[in-house]
């Protein structure tokens, strides 16, 4: 379950809820089955409730950091939001991050150009939205946990799906990026989202972009994140997709 971290949307579904628990007007109940709650057996724990942060959605960067934070007050305090999906366009690289066209930042992986990426739009969900996000948990005593999600709607003469190592040193200068300017990096990456709208995007090439990004930012002193896959747009689409993953060594 996913409700977005947008003000409105936030305040919108509080009102709802208020409304479904508590309106006067409710007719009285009719006599009906009854349910009994076992606490003593459990057979689901809930570890987290994500809202997602896209970069596709711009309605909340007209409000004020009052009004965005009164948002983010119901979100963390009022629902227990504790996870947020943080979009990153795979246009980031080359093309300024607001679309999904790649454009190489130099022809090694294993050097990164800074000047090839972008990252202002990351930079403005961020500073706007994450920050105050984890100010708010750490005051509950908790850590918001951010699940960085590649997005590639997409296709460009360039494809990261192609070339894993370079989705490697993606992941790496997005990392680096984040913990240059914000002091903190992602718990985990949401590999690609719904590959299953994503020509290229196969199981297999989910697997060999987690192994080469695993070791690229263990390499570089980063501890390796969670990662989050194969996030198909129905159920029964990843078993397919899980198959390609586990035939790659080390994924």
């Amino acid at each position: 379950m996913q409700f977005a971290v947008w003000y409105p949307t936030v305040f919108a579904a509080a009102v709802s809820l208020i409304m479904l628990t508590s309106n006067p007007y409710d007719a009285p109940a009719s006599q009906g089955p009854t349910i009994a709650v076992n606490s003593s057996q459990r057979f689901q724990t809930m570890h987290g409730w994500e809202a997602a942060l896209l970069a596709s959605t711009s309605d909340w960067t007209g409000l004020t950091d009052a009004q965005i934070g009164a948002g983010l007050d119901l979100a963390i305090n009022d629902l227990g939001i504790s996870r947020v999906r943080l979009a990153i366009r795979s246009g980031t690289e080359g093309s300024g991050g607001t679309s999904y066209n790649i454009v190489n930042d130099n022809s090694d992986p294993n050097v990164i150009n800074q000047a090839g990426f972008n990252f202002g739009v990351l930079d403005t969900m961020i500073s706007r939205v994450v920050v105050p996000a984890r100010q708010r948990s750490q005051a509950r005593g908790e850590s918001l946990y951010v699940n960085l999600n590649y997005v590639d709607f997409g296709t460009s003469t360039f494809e990261h799906y192609a070339n894993p190592q370079e989705y490697a040193e993606f992941m790496l200068a997005t990392f680096q990026h984040i913990q240059g300017k914000y002091g903190f990096v992602p718990n985990g990456i949401e590999v690609i989202l719904e590959p299953d709208n994503v020509a290229g995007w196969s199981g297999d090439a989910i697997g060999r972009a987690m192994v080469a990004t695993a070791a690229k930012l263990q390499a570089n002193g980063f501890a390796v994140p969670e990662f989050i896959a194969p996030s198909t747009t129905a159920m029964p689409n990843a078993d397919g997709y899980l198959d390609g993953i586990l035939a790659v060594a080390g994924a």
